[in-house]
């Protein structure tokens, strides 16, 4: 079915964002792939909304997050340590946790991740490549990139019109 093999480790799981995200985080067989990897103490790395399935899989824990503002109010709200102001990025190298924030940061995210986990001279050289490291800089070596601005009403208009669709609300628990 072209899935990846539960059985597989990789050095670095990246698990992208968009619109199956909020379905995928209630996939229990890829959140299985996500603890697994974490637990080996592999990179585990996500863009946009894609934190949905990490933050599901309960690899999150208290570590330092960014993600796209269509899901940092439910985040927030299910206990998640949502930066604020949100920042393109968020990395906990030593903890193998890569977090990134919408599209207009995946590239400088992207660059930062590479440049962490596999050197500044890799870093650089892709960095170059993308045009990263000219509109950025020194800032990719960081594990946290910049900030973005905030419009808390812009905000909470697109989040009410996205974030059951990112990040379903969990069901109930049923008394029994």
């Amino acid at each position: 079915d072209g899935a990846v093999d539960p059985e597989d480790l990789f050095d670095l799981l990246f698990v992208p964002g968009g619109l199956g995200s909020g379905e995928a985080s209630k996939d229990e067989r890829l959140l299985d792939i996500v603890r697994k990897h974490h637990a080996a103490g592999k990179v585990v790395g996500t863009n946009c909304s894609g934190i949905s399935i990490l933050h599901r899989a309960g690899i999150l824990n208290d570590t330092p997050v960014t993600c796209a503002a269509t899901v940092s109010r439910r985040l927030k709200e299910e206990g998640a340590n949502v930066l604020q102001p949100r920042t393109l990025w968020a990395g906990q190298v030593d903890g193998k946790i890569w977090t990134s924030a919408g599209g207009s940061g995946v590239h400088g995210s992207t660059i930062a991740m590479i440049a962490n986990y596999f050197g500044r001279d890799v870093g650089q050289y892709l960095g170059m490549g993308w045009d990263t490291y000219p509109a950025l800089g020194e800032q990719i070596f960081e594990e946290r990139g910049p900030q973005y601005l905030s419009f808390p009403a812009l905000e909470a208009g697109i989040q009410d019109a996205l974030e059951d669709i990112l990040l379903p609300r969990r069901a109930p628990a049923v008394a029994g």
